[in-house]
């Protein structure tokens, strides 16, 4: 930075707290049928250190399960949630919240309930392994999909569908401990994953933690699309980008369909103010030609006399 501030005690004084992605990447998982585990946990520890030592607060390690006939196997099911455990057991031990993500891909023709059977599975292992690292629930956040079925499939169900599949998945395998949960926009649209979530944030059903947002190509893609590398198209890229943060803010507290329909509206009554000013302009218009050929005949006739 220009002062010379670090970004982090820039963000710091704004109030906004930063954290790091500790996993280096997918790696083969020996043994399994193309499925990968995550690498990075052999210096977790020194990489943790060194963070913490420039502010960072948080950190996020991802695992990811793939579906298949036969996919996600128990190997790979129990070695992934042994890793997201052994990385929030270092990273509460240095004082950085872990914030764990097993991304089950969305790839697949799978029906809803294999998705929702899947799922289950996957987090009852992963609170197992943190169970038995000794995780301390209240300090950790957990980063998933919506349950949705596979993208190639031809289902294609609700927003409210999806959020009850999604929540009961959480009732049935996650302990109300959780410091909260935040969902990653996955193979979803914009759009598609804020309206999952104003749905799931619905009063629907028991819900004892926070359900929030974590989406990168969620909120970027149209802001991407706005700016294409043009320098004069900045300005409108950020207040579109403002406008998906605050979407996503809406939906985070269930009231995205709602403000949308009052912003729609309030659109509505701005467009007929505007025609009606419009309209006006133009008859006055009309009128003063009306009145100008009015008087042009006049002076004719006069003259004619």
């Amino acid at each position: 930075m220009p002062s010379g501030e670090t970004i982090v005690q820039c963000l710091k004084k704004k109030g906004i707290v930063c954290g790091v992605k500790l996993d280096k990447g997918l790696l083969p998982l020996i043994g399994s049928e193309g499925e990968c585990t995550t690498s990075g946990i052999s210096d977790l520890e020194q990489q943790c250190q060194f963070y913490k030592s420039f502010e960072c607060h948080f950190a996020k390690w991802r695992c990811v399960y793939r579906v298949g006939d036969n996919l996600p196997s128990s190997l790979a099911i129990f070695n992934n949630a042994e890793i997201l455990a052994r990385f929030a057991n270092v990273c509460q031990y240095h004082r950085l919240v872990p914030i764990i993500e097993p991304e089950i891909l969305p790839e697949g023709k799978h029906t809803l309930l294999r998705a929702q059977k899947i799922a289950e599975t996957v987090f009852s292992a992963l609170i197992k392994s943190l169970n038995n690292h000794h995780i301390y629930l209240e300090g950790v956040i957990l980063k998933i999909n919506f349950v949705t079925p596979g993208m190639q499939g031809r289902s294609v169900y609700t927003p409210a569908e999806i959020a009850a599949t999604t929540l009961t998945v959480l009732n049935r395998t996650i302990p109300a401990a959780l410091a909260g949960i935040v969902f990653l926009a996955g193979g979803s649209c914009e759009d598609e994953a804020t309206a999952f979530l104003d749905a799931i944030n619905q009063p629907i059903g028991r819900r004892p933690w926070p359900l929030s947002f974590s989406f990168a190509r969620g909120m970027l893609h149209s802001v991407m699309h706005t700016w294409a590398g043009d320098e004069d198209k900045v300005e409108d890229a950020r207040k579109v980008l403002m406008q998906r943060a605050k979407s996503n803010n809406w939906a985070a507290l269930g009231e995205y369909v709602l403000k949308k329909e009052k912003m729609l509206q309030k659109l509505k009554k701005e467009e007929e103010k505007r025609k009606a000013l419009l309209g006006f302009e133009h008859n006055k218009k009309l009128k003063t030609h009306a009145f100008n050929d009015k008087t042009e005949d006049s002076d004719e006739s006069a003259a004619s006399i």
